[in-house]
């Protein structure tokens, strides 16, 4: 089975059903059907081979999950671009790929002025959703020309089908190479594990461009024919709105959307009782928020962890106990180990780097050896992130390696100091940040988001409470009350944007 085949066996079934909604357009497998192979004859006619790198710059419109099965049906490698992405990134990632197409939404036009002159490989550049548009270079008028019958490749499940670049926070980005394989375990691992049904509807709030939502929501719902929505672009209210026109029966949203929404006036008005299993993951899921999502929707919210190279690896699914503040288990497929530096599996309660071995794992990054056989060593994938089992056998995220605060020699790490200051009573959320300091190596900061409902806390306060729960040398030097903390498109705490108000106030 490849990816434009896990539909299949829902359009002989319900072709009337609605497969997928993007901005409230809802596309039935019959349409998609039609769709994908009207688009991929027309790949095709304009000289699109197998292994050609096809890029996509567009919201959460249904051109490009249409797209992404069309490139799978040609055999070429879709390549998405997060249309948070500037300029210059964008251009990076076209060269990086060779891409010879790209796909760009009417409103993100503006954003590839300069890719051309910048992309030598990149042939054409084509506007989708332009239905009023005059004669140009738009996809509408290749479509029209598609031929009826051509030649389809030979698409073996070891071919390349995607490549998604990561943010490049640290360094150039990376990309992320997935196959046909890979995709097609995502789906069957990911209907599994959470046992997906033909009568479920799946809402997530994420990006389709980013990965995430593409491998654990459109892929195992058109495989069980089942649907997937998406709104255009989050906000809290389409969110909520979404929840009370869909009548989800799943959802994931990123912590910070998700109690962006719990905070909406316009929650007390929407009806949540067709939600039966709800996560939140791609950063630290405070207790603060565990405990509100449960007092409001009436059952436990899962935490999930997974990243672009894998997909999600570990969730609590419908019918497992749940344990505020761990990540779970590993999901149906997934083996996972905490390993130590020297790569030795630590003992239950210690922390470790996790290593993850799946089928929906990616082939490594694209044109990038050296990166690969850091991430790919012996069969796992080295995540970079760090965690601890308890006895039980569930997993407790502690944070990134790449984030550890060194101060006078004692590894610090942001994720664990902010999830014991975020079971304070008056703290509704926190970020850890370390700044330069010429004697001790780095400064500890801590910015912290007082609960409104509570008077705020003090600076004595906050340092007495961990006294209590932390050895003297991971306490935060400084403490600052803010209104607000600084997130990322992907629903990550911006850790850069923190460091920046940090310096600024030294300044």
């Amino acid at each position: 089975m490849l990816i434009h085949e896990l539909y299949h066996e829902a359009l002989k079934r319900t072709p009337d059903k609605i497969a997928f909604c993007c901005n409230d357009l809802p596309c039935t497998y019959r349409e998609m059907a039609r769709t994908v192979d009207l688009y991929a004859r027309a790949l095709v006619r304009l000289g699109i081979r197998k292994g050609d790198r096809i890029a996509l710059l567009m919201q959460n419109i249904n051109e490009i999950l249409w797209l992404y099965l069309a490139c799978s049906h040609a055999g070429a490698i879709a390549v998405p671009l997060s249309f948070y992405s500037k300029p210059p990134d964008i251009a990076y990632a076209l060269n990086h790929c060779s891409a010879r197409l790209l796909f760009a939404s009417q409103a993100l036009l503006h954003m590839t002025n300069d890719a051309v002159s910048a992309t030598p490989s990149l042939e054409r550049i084509l506007v989708v959703n332009m239905p009023n548009a005059s004669p140009g270079d738009t996809w509408r008028q290749a479509v029209t020309n598609a031929p009826a019958h051509v030649d389809w490749p030979d698409i073996e499940l070891a071919d390349p089908a995607i490549i998604i670049y990561t943010s490049g926070s640290t360094d150039k980005p990376k990309g992320v190479t997935h196959t046909q394989r890979s995709l097609v375990h995502c789906a069957l691992n990911r209907a599994k594990g959470l046992s997906l049904k033909s009568s479920d509807v799946y809402l997530n709030t994420g990006y389709l461009c980013h990965g995430a939502a593409l491998t654990t929501t459109f892929l195992p719902m058109i495989h069980v024919g089942g649907t997937a929505v998406f709104p255009v672009s989050f906000t809290p209210a389409l969110g909520l709105t979404m929840i009370q026109h869909h009548r989800p029966t799943f959802a994931a949203a990123g912590p910070s959307q998700l109690w962006n929404m719990i905070e909406h006036p316009s929650l007390k008005e929407t009806a949540l009782d067709s939600l039966a299993y709800f996560t939140s993951g791609g950063d630290v899921v405070p207790a603060s928020l565990h405990q509100r999502f449960r007092e409001i929707f009436g059952f436990p919210l899962s935490e999930s962890i997974g990243m672009t190279e894998c997909s999600t690896y570990m969730t609590t699914p419908p019918g497992m106990r749940h344990k505020p503040g761990s990540m779970g288990k590993p999901i149906f497929g997934a083996q996972v180990r905490l390993v130590n530096e020297a790569g030795a599996d630590v003992p239950p309660g210690e922390p470790g780097e996790i290593l993850v071995r799946t089928e929906t794992m990616m082939s490594g990054y694209w044109n990038d050896p050296v990166n690969t056989s850091n991430a790919l060593v012996d069969g796992w994938l080295h995540t970079g992130d760090l965690a601890r089992q308890d006895p039980d056998g569930y997993y407790f995220f502690v944070g990134r390696i790449k984030n550890m605060i060194v101060r006078e020699s004692c590894n610090i790490s942001p994720g664990e100091v902010e999830t014991l200051i975020n079971t304070h009573p008056k703290v509704k959320r926190s970020g850890i940040i370390g700044v330069p300091d010429e004697r001790r190596g780095q400064r500890v900061i801590a910015f912290v988001v007082p609960d409104p409902s509570q008077p705020a806390p003090t600076p004595g306060e906050l340092r007495a409470f961990l006294a209590k729960r932390l050895p003297d040398p991971r306490i935060p030097d400084q403490w600052v009350l803010v209104d607000s903390l600084p997130y990322a498109p992907s629903g990550k705490l911006d850790r850069r944007a923190l460091q920046e108000i940090a310096l600024k106030r030294q300044a």
